[in-house]
Order: structure tokens, then sequence, then C-alpha cells
């Protein structure tokens, strides 16, 4: 079939309009996850329907727009005799309705917001999303804000914010870093990707990590090196310019870098398909390199073909894959897509004694980084997001977190997790001793049911506090090893830091 005639085979199979009111089933909140005492700030949030098609039509509505109810691209496949749609949104069109905001008695900010009041991201865009604010919290620790509709009784609570004093450096920020356009094998521009993770996922950190083995010219290179620049804003919103090395024999990474121009290499160029070529280039640079989906039997990482932890520092566990951590298993049924391939796994790397830290990203391919649909466009699975501790909200200060592994992932939620050993946290590197302070600090919006250590891949030590704040403290005898922390939530969520190493 020729593009006209996919085109004109797609207009006649399009599903209706995009909706234009929607019966609402979600709040999608997002707040700081840190912030000073006393310092005002903005939550964002967004009010969900059911997921819908959306038409696949720039000329949709007489004028060209960012925002999710447009998508520029025709891409499509064709299954079960009809055609597929990959792209899907769930935020209405058009949603007048008030919100009533309460908290705790430290809560100094508006009791309602009103999204007839509220412009939507874009020019032209009246969709519900939009901020809330100021807001003031005087009172250090851990604080929740909920939202709720009263006509259609639909309520969310925020993530916790926790509350700290002017002393602490470091702060919690969140990022989305794995993620595909259609200049390769996604869906949505470069531009209409950033967008969405900055206006409509409300990350903090992003990066497009595109594969140069999939049609990815030089000139486009080009051109995603300079959109990636252009949404770069410290203290905002910071991009990372990366791409993924995409060997199906030696495993899949994503290369990141601090800086605003490198060049890309590609698996396929006999130049750069080992994976100490791979090393070399991406040394050079300055960069890192971080394999994911590692379990899949799809497309498996051999652990022996991981040689330089220096350059290979963290590893991404879980994405719209499911989850490399480990296997599945009793009290565990989070999986791995397309099969497990045993011996593959995060647990597998650290009984190997391999010094790889840990993140969460999404894999998108379908220009919802931070908060997709799903990658089957069924159902609400978020995909994975990354939490950096980090003293500064710029390239530097997120390069260096995840260069220092003081990084963690999630499932797809805000999940506060802090973790450490003898006064040093994640990411480091301790000496053996006979007694050192182990301090593990979670929070959540809902309920932790579980905190386990895990020592040398094995869960060690284990507890359930059943409450939204855990502080779990005792002394360790440190032996040589690897520790890090998996948490469990109440709705079936989880959260793994970075280990705590100790050698000597």
């Amino acid at each position: 079939m020729t593009l006209g005639g996919m085109q004109e085979a797609a207009r006649a199979q399009q599903p209706a309009a995009t909706v234009k009111t929607g019966k609402i089933k979600g709040i999608f909140v997002v707040a700081p996850s840190t912030i000073e005492v006393g310092k005002e700030f903005d939550v964002s949030l967004k009010m969900l329907t059911d997921p819908f098609h959306v038409r696949l039509n720039a000329f949709t509505r007489g004028y060209p727009t960012v925002s999710s109810s447009t998508s520029f691209s025709f891409r499509f496949f064709e299954g079960n005799g009809k055609l597929e749609w990959h792209y899907r949104s769930e935020v209405p069109d058009r949603w007048l309705g008030t919100l009533q905001i309460s908290s705790d008695s430290d809560y100094r900010g508006p009791s309602s917001i009103c999204f007839a009041d509220v412009p939507g991201p874009y020019p032209h865009d009246g969709r519900p999303i939009g901020k809330v604010g100021p807001i003031q919290f005087t009172r250090p620790g851990v604080h929740f804000i909920t939202f709720r509709d009263p006509r259609s009784g639909v309520e969310q609570i925020s993530n916790p914010i926790y509350v700290k004093s002017k002393e602490s450096p470091e702060d919690l920020y969140w990022g989305d870093i794995h993620g595909h356009t259609l200049l390769t094998d996604g869906v949505r521009s470069p531009e209409e990707y950033y967008y969405f993770g900055r206006d409509e996922a409300f990350l903090d950190i992003c990066a497009l990590s595109d594969h140069p083995e999939f049609y990815l010219t030089d000139p486009m290179w080009h051109y995603l090196t300079e959109v990636t620049n252009a949404f770069n804003e410290p203290g905002r919103f910071v991009t990372l310019q990366a791409f993924e090395w995409t060997h199906h024999r030696l495993g899949h990474r994503c290369l990141y870098f601090p800086s605003d121009k490198v060049p890309c290499i590609r698996s396929d160029d006999p130049e750069y398909n080992t994976v100490e070529a791979m090393y070399r280039f991406t040394k050079e640079h300055a960069g890192i390199a971080i394999p994911h989906h590692s379990a899949t039997r799809q497309f498996p990482l051999v652990w022996s073909n991981v040689r330089d932890t220096e350059i290979e520092r963290l590893v991404e566990v879980y994405s719209l894959w499911g989850t490399s951590e480990r296997p599945v298993g009793p009290g565990h049924i989070r999986t791995i897509g397309r099969g497990e391939n045993p011996g593959s796994f995060y647990v597998d790397a650290m009984k190997k004694g391999l010094k790889l830290g840990l993140i969460a990203s999404s894999d998108m391919h379908i220009g919802q980084p931070g908060h997709a649909i799903s990658h089957r466009q069924n159902k609400r699975v978020y995909g994975g997001l990354m939490g950096v501790w980090a003293d500064k909200l710029d390239r530097a200060g997120v390069f260096d977190a995840m260069w220092n592994r003081r990084v963690y992932g999630t499932t797809g939620t805000r999940t506060i997790l802090q973790f450490s050993m003898g006064n040093r946290p994640m990411g480091s590197t301790i000496e053996p001793s006979a007694s050192v302070p182990v301090k593990v600090y979670a929070a959540a919006e809902v309920l932790i049911t579980r905190a386990e250590i895990v020592y040398n891949g094995d869960v060690y030590k284990e507890c359930e506090p059943n409450d939204n704040e855990l502080t779990w403290e005792f002394a360790e005898n440190a032996r040589q090893g690897s520790y890090y922390v998996r948490i469990m939530r109440q709705d079936a969520e989880e959260a793994w830091s970075s280990p705590v190493w100790v050698e000597g």
C-alpha cells in the first residue's frame, strides 16, 4: 500500500473525535518531593478520563498544537485485519469543574481550584492541566495534600512532600531518561516528547535516547541535539544528551553525556560494534553507559559483557518492559516482558560483585515520558521513574548525582527513599566494620507494607511498617559486598535504592 493509501485508510478507520468533556476517572497530582520550611511552591495536576484514541491529523482543529489532542505522526501498524493506533490520551479536552483541597493543620494555601480559571499549558489548549499555589508548610516533616472532585467523588492524595530544614543541601528530583520518537521507532516529534515530559508529566529531568542504528542520520542527530539543548532550562527542566547503543547480542545500553554536544555512534558500525569500542567512546566524552531490560529473553544482557563499571555505573532495572531486578517468585509477581532470562537479573549482578547503581525509566515509544498510558495502550501502566538526590537542578548537578550513584528507581511513583550505611548515602563505598549505623527512610501516599535490605542479591533483613512513613535504623556488621533497599507498597508498586558497597 502506498503512503497516500495508508493515510486514506487511516482516516477512514479513525475513531471518533477526541473526547470533549469526559467522565472524570482520576487526578494526576505532582508536588515537589522536597521543599524548605516556609518556602512557597506550586502543585501541578491534570484531570483524567478513560483513555481514548487521538486523531492522527495535524489539521483536526484548523491549527497546529503541541498538545496531546494532536499527533503529527502517521505511524501505525496493521494487526488482526485492522489498523491499530499507537497514540492515546486520557486528559479531556475540557473540564470546568472545581476541586476541593485539604491537608493537615500546617497547610497554608488555596482551599479549591476551578479549572474554568486555569488555562491549559499551550496556546489554544483548554484541557484541565495546570498549577495551584502558592502553598506553604511551616513545620518540618512529611506532608500530603488531597484533591477531591465533589461531583464524582474522585480524589487523589499528592506524592509525599518532605519539608526540610534550610541546612539540608540536597533535593529530590524526578526523571524519565529513556524514550524514543518518530525519528526512529516511536511516535510524536522530539519537541512533543519534551513538551509532554515537562508540561504534562511534570518531570524535572528528561532525555531522549533514540536509536542511531534505526534510520537516524547525522543531520537528524544534529536536530535532536539542538532540540534537547533548546528545552534545557536549569532550575526548571533539565535535559541530557543521550542515545541508545542497540546491540542485540551484547545488550542494549543508553549513553548519557554531561555536555551540550556529542557525536553519536552506531552498534552496526564495525568501528563501534564491540563493548570495548562503546566504552572508549563513552569515556572519551565523559559519559555513562546504562544497560536496560537485562533479563528479557528477547534482548538479554549477560553480566560478563559488563566489563567496566567505571563507565557502566548504573542499570535501568524497571521500565515498561517490566522489572529486571529479580525473578518472579513468592510475594513478587512483577516480571519482565517477552519471558525471563535466568541469570540476567540485577540480583545476579550483585551476586557477581558488580558495582552497579540502580535507576528506572520508561523506554517510552509513544511520546509520553514520565506518565504513559501504557506500552500496549490498554491500561494505565506509567513506566519507571528515576529519583535523583542532587544539590542543584542543572546538567552538572544531575550528571554528578548519576555518576556518584545518588539515584534510585521506582515503578512510576514518587516514593521518597533514603538509604545510608556508616553515615554515607546510597552509591557510596565504605570499609568493613563490626558496627556501622544503617538508616532507611521512606515515605509514600499509600501504606508502605514491606521494606527489605538486600545483601549480595538476597534478602537479609526485613520489616513491615504498614504506614505512610518508615524510619528504620539499626547497627550492622558491615561485611564485604553490596547492600540495597527494596520498598513495597500497598498498591503493589515498588522502589529500589542504589547500593552501598563494603570493600577493603
